[in-house]
């Protein structure tokens, strides 16, 4: 799991997303509003323009409240990972890998692999820095499409 310092993403994002979280034959759908900056990472998930759950890392504490209907299997620490493992530099995610994981990138993708087994994929379409569409891919798990836009 990635628990990078919001400074360490090196950018300042403000995000309108919309989620689908997808495991088996279920699929849940949720509105989000993210914001990193160098101070803290924060999500804010929405339901009929109210806000359900949230998460905050400032990089050394995780406060979440997840919505009652919320996947077990999407913890908030591997919510704060799939966020850094999509929306950090490449190289600071490799930075904190543990010596038998690997990062590889190519234009629109990424691969976390343990020894030689795909652990995560991610598939990026758009362009950078809010990407128009993210899906990641935890094989077996779950799969979360993001799509965004700038927020105001």
């Amino acid at each position: 799991m990635l628990a990078l310092s919001p400074a360490s993403c090196g950018c300042t994002l403000a995000l309108d997303q919309r989620l689908t979280i997808s495991h088996g034959t279920t699929s849940h759908g949720v509105d989000a509003r993210l914001e990193i900056d160098a101070a803290s990472v924060d999500v804010a998930l929405l339901a009929a323009g109210q806000v359900v759950g949230t998460l905050r890392w400032d990089g050394e504490r995780l406060e979440a409240h997840a919505p009652v209907a919320w996947p077990q299997m999407v913890t908030p620490a591997r919510v704060l990972s799939d966020l850094q493992l999509v929306w950090w530099p490449a190289e600071a995610v490799r930075n904190a890998l543990p010596s038998s994981w690997t990062l590889v990138e190519g234009p629109l993708t990424r691969q976390l692999r343990q020894g030689g087994l795909d652990l995560v994929s991610v598939r990026y379409e758009g362009r950078p820095p809010g990407w128009q569409k993210v899906v990641l891919e935890r094989p077996s798990r779950y799969t979360i499409e993001i799509e965004s836009v700038e927020a105001p």
